[in-house]
């Protein structure tokens, strides 16, 4: 999400997000496994309003296996 100065709607977006990744990551060990829940595992509806999905399939990409490296 990026933020324009001055653009209170983008900044309370940021915020938003920040107060989610914080929240979750009371329940994960490293922030690598809180953003592999929120972008691979957390469903959503806010994405699509006829189903509910992962971010990571919004954006066509595939889960990578634990381990797995993107090249």
């Amino acid at each position: 999400i990026k933020a324009r100065v001055k653009h209170p709607q983008s900044n309370g977006k940021l915020e938003r997000l920040i107060f989610t990744l914080k929240y979750l990551r009371k329940y994960f060990n490293t922030w690598e496994e809180v953003v592999d829940y929120y972008n691979n595992r957390r469903m959503q509806t806010s994405l699509y309003e006829d189903r509910i999905i992962t971010p990571a399939m919004a954006y066509g990409m595939k889960r990578l296996k634990e381990g797995e490296v993107k090249e």
